[in-house]
């Protein structure tokens, strides 16, 4: 069962670093291995879309619902395919200096055991591709503005690989996690809720 969370700074704000992640239509445009999407039906709070994947030979459609509470938090559940569950969270609190310290986490698991030994041996290399291509494609969209670079030079690395930025971080972290726990469980509640309306429509 893959697993992990981590929290690091970007400089932009949260509600930029929200909409390149709410934008699931696009994934296909720079996410490796998300070979098309296609949307079943999209709102300002919630989001329904189909996503293939495809590595080499191995190819498999997911379908997630995307529960979104803008600028802060998205979640993400597993509707159908070949998991057993998956649960993936994005939470964005605003940085005193402009930017944004983003919370990741993601937790799933395979029905087969041979993706579950595939998926384990690849789990830190893919994450890392994916961690970065997100990266990049915020650079692109957004650049780099004279206050992030001024709040934190390493912003301008090359590539928009990003060092993560622990400097004046930790103090702000007690009260960031107290809140992180708190934005979780409303993203369960509200996921929780989405499925049972779901249900009542099949």
């Amino acid at each position: 069962m893959p697993r992990h969370s981590e929290t690091r700074y970007l400089p932009y704000t949260p509600e930029q670093l929200f909409d390149l992640v709410a934008d699931v239509a696009r994934y296909d445009e720079f996410l490796p291995w998300v070979v098309a999407v296609r949307i079943r039906s999209s709102s300002e709070k919630e989001t329904v879309a189909d996503l293939v994947v495809g590595f080499n030979a191995f190819k498999e459609r997911f379908t997630s619902r995307v529960v979104k509470e803008r600028p802060t938090q998205i979640c993400v559940d597993y509707v159908e395919g070949p998991l057993k569950y998956l649960h993936n969270e994005w939470n964005f609190e605003r940085a005193p200096d402009g930017g944004t310290n983003v919370g990741f986490s993601v937790d799933f698991a395979f029905r087969s055991r041979l993706f579950e030994t595939l998926a384990g041996s690849m789990f830190d290399r893919a994450l890392r591709r994916m961690t970065v291509a997100f990266e990049q494609r915020a650079a692109a969209l957004y650049g780099i503005n004279r206050s992030s670079r001024r709040a934190w030079p390493e912003a301008g690395l090359p590539n928009g690989s990003f060092r993560q930025k622990t400097s004046g971080l930790r103090r702000f972290l007690p009260g960031w996690r107290h809140g992180q726990r708190a934005r979780t469980q409303r993203c369960r509640r509200a996921s929780a809720v989405s499925r049972r309306q779901a249900q009542r429509c099949r």
